[in-house]
Order: structure tokens, then sequence, then C-alpha cells
């Protein structure tokens, strides 16, 4: 029987989708819950995030299960096939903190939505630095349509890092206006272990230039700071351009 080259095709993704959970994967996936390790302990309903602190594997990394308790499939929203899963870490203030950066891509292609199937699990690599200093952390499930949290444990965490990610552009997507315009007035402490080449009050300065829910607010901000800041005043000018045309 032949077939039409459109035909042809179609058969081949089909097959492709049908591999596995790769990136382009429309079907559900995962693991049987049956076959995970047999020290772990799974609820029979509901979603969990375990994190396995006492088994690491080779590359230091810990690993973390994500399990699909429930009847039905669990969306996934993914980039570049990564489910973004990031490691946090208690502060002395009490206060969890994520300790492990992002940088989101430009190319729509890596977003794509995996689907876990009913009573299934994937298998996840939990963030660790290099080197650090043994502290009170746990995995955590960003950018989801739903707040998912691992189990408490002891791990590396890299001081660095906690200061990277407060800045990076994971911390800016959708925080709040004047958490913002604190960084691009200049009104923070800068954390002691950031990088000297990262500048928050130039992201941020940057950041407004891209905000869409209070337009009048970041104008005044970005005026404010061709004011005040003339080492700042062109990024402030390139993001009130930016602004502007975002209103058209």
């Amino acid at each position: 029987m032949s077939r039409t080259p459109l035909a042809l095709s179609v058969t081949i993704l089909a097959i492709v989708l049908a591999a596995g959970c790769g990136r382009m994967e429309w079907r559900a996936c995962g693991r049987p819950e049956g076959e995970l390790p047999a020290h772990l302990e799974a609820e029979s309903f509901g979603v969990q995030l375990i994190a396995d602190f006492d088994h690491r594997k080779a590359d230091g990394s810990v690993p973390v299960y994500l399990v699909n308790g429930r009847m039905w499939p669990l969306s996934l929203d993914t980039q570049d096939n990564e489910v973004f899963l990031k490691l946090e870490v208690r502060g002395a203030d009490g206060v969890w903190r994520r300790a492990q950066t992002h940088a989101y891509s430009g190319c729509g292609n890596s977003y794509f939505v995996r689907r876990l199937r009913a009573k299934h699990f994937i298998a996840l690599s939990g963030y660790q630095p290099a080197a650090g200093a043994l502290r009170e952390v746990r995995f955590a499930l960003y950018e989801q349509g739903f707040s998912l949290r691992s189990n408490v444990g002891r791990a590396l965490v890299d001081e660095r890092d906690v200061a990277r990610a407060t800045y990076d552009s994971m911390a800016f997507q959708g925080a709040d206006i004047e958490w913002i315009a604190s960084l691009a007035l200049g009104r923070f402490e800068r954390p002691a272990h950031l990088d000297p080449e990262i500048d928050p009050q130039s992201s941020a300065i940057y950041r407004l230039g891209s905000v869409r829910s209070d337009h009048r607010r970041a104008r005044e901000l970005l005026e404010q700071v061709v004011r005040e800041f003339p080492e700042y005043e062109e990024d402030a000018r390139n993001s009130l351009s930016r602004l502007d045309l975002a209103r058209r």
C-alpha cells in the first residue's frame, strides 16, 4: 500500500511521539508507581515530590521523584523537557529561598506540556552545587499551575547561588512592581555573595520596560531614574521607549 508524503510524515511523527517522554511528547508518560525504589513510601492518592537525600547519584545530585497518585494525568509545563525543579534553602529567618538559578529560553519551541500518567512517576535530578555548606533544604516545582514542595533534608547550598537567584529572570517574572522599584532606585542592600558583574539596578530598570500591569507607575519610576541616576539614564530611556512601544 503506497502512502502520500503527508501520510508518511504523520506516521513517522506518531512513532517519534510514542517513543517516550521526549520534548514533543503529547501522550502521557511515566513509570508505574510499583517501580519506585522499595525504601520510598508514596501516598495512595494525590501528587507528591519525594527527595531521596540518603541515596545520592554518582554525580552528587539528589534523586527526586514526582509521583502522580491520582486517577487522572497530571499536566506539567516544561522548558527543554525540564519541569522547573529548583533547590530551596531555609534561611536563618525561617524563610525558604530559591538556591538555584534559572534562565528562560527565548525560543518558543523550548516550551511544551508533559502529561504524567495516573499512578505513575518520573525520576528527576535535584540540583547540587560543586561546593557549598550543608543546609536544611527542599525541592520545589516552579512555573506550574499548582504548588508542590518535597520533604526536607540536608544537602549542599552555595550562597552565591542564593544571591544569584534573588535577581535572576525567574525572580523578576511576576514580581511585585514595588520590589522592582526598590531595585531600580538603588534602595537595596547588595548581598555579599553576589557576583560583581550582576547589577540588580540595571536589571530592574530593564524589567520596568516590559511592565504591563501598571504602565503609569513604571513610567514614573523610569523618569525618576533619568533624573536621579545619570549613570543609568540611557538604560532608563531605552526602557521608556520599549514601554511606550508596547502601548501602541
